[in-house]
């Protein structure tokens, strides 16, 4: 099986605000149909939880399958598998070769050559042998049926260690659900951002792009510290949220939050005014 990336072309990335891919129709529709038909059932996707919360996210990795392959398909097996060797590293430098070389200097070489670093799997391998280590989770997020619309995650940047992230979505058919949309946003012109770890004020970004939970859609960004992304809350939802959870990275971190975190009374009056649903960017705004 080729990777999502294999018939994705330069021309196609997006440099602003932050490089990134958003395609649709990526794969012929009876492969992605298959693939929402052997979805794994949360209760496998689970593991050894007994009870799951609503709107909950689960991953089982190429290392959980490894391990036990008895409970996911071979289709899917090998989707994982493509989306995450060495062939796929290959596509992402293809794909983002001089963003790569910008934003990860250690890497120049590679992308001047026309190649890829050595990579394994995460959990599977080990940064001694390689210099990347990628995965493609089976990624969902557990129904909705109590009424009241939550988001996985708000704005936020990933792990500092990570290169690049990206989602493949395969919607139920049935699903008729609002929101749940991948939202890119930047930075408000002249602010210096606030984070709570990875979380970010709401107040400091604004959105740019939004993608549809759509089946078929992939995007997949270079994570970065200007790579700002969050989802938007999900209704009532009774179908599980389902996709493929691409990801790369390193051994190091190439960028720092550490001087931008909520520190003393401001964070403790964020807490307390969120409490009550009041937001710290309108009490600033009223000073």
């Amino acid at each position: 099986m080729k990777s999502l990336l294999a018939n994705i072309t330069r021309d196609q990335v997006q440099l602003e605000p932050f490089p990134f891919l958003f395609v649709k129709n990526v794969l012929p529709d009876d492969v992605c149909q298959q693939l929402i038909k052997e979805f794994p059932p949360v209760s496998v996707l689970a593991k050894d939880r007994k009870e799951v919360p609503e709107n909950t996210r689960l991953d089982y990795t190429i290392s959980d399958v490894r391990n036990d392959s008895s409970q996911i398909s071979t289709l899917w097996q090998e989707f994982m598998e493509a989306n995450a060797g060495e062939e796929f590293v290959a596509d992402i430098f293809r794909l983002f070769g001089p963003e790569i070389k910008t934003l990860y200097p250690q890497y120049a070489e590679y992308v001047d050559n026309g190649s890829a670093p050595g990579s394994g799997i995460r959990v599977v391998d080990q940064f001694d042998e390689n210099m990347l280590l990628a995965d493609a989770n089976i990624g969902a997020n557990t129904p909705i049926t109590s009424g009241q619309a939550s988001s996985v995650r708000t704005a936020h940047v990933d792990d500092p260690r990570k290169l690049w992230a990206g989602l493949f979505y395969l919607r139920h058919p049935e699903d008729t659900s609002e929101g749940a949309e991948f939202v890119i946003y930047k930075y408000k012109d002249g602010v210096t951002p606030t984070f709570t770890r990875q979380q970010i004020n709401m107040n400091d970004v604004e959105e740019v792009v939004r993608v549809p939970y759509q089946t078929n859609t992939l995007v997949l960004f270079l994570n970065s510290f200007n790579a700002v992304h969050g989802v938007t809350p999900r209704g009532v939802a009774p179908h599980t949220r389902m996709f493929l959870n691409i990801v790369g990275e390193a051994k190091d971190r190439h960028f720092e939050i550490a001087q931008y975190q909520e520190q003393g009374l401001r964070k403790f009056a964020r807490r307390v005014l969120n409490k009550f649903g009041i937001g710290m960017g309108g009490v600033e705004q009223r000073k």
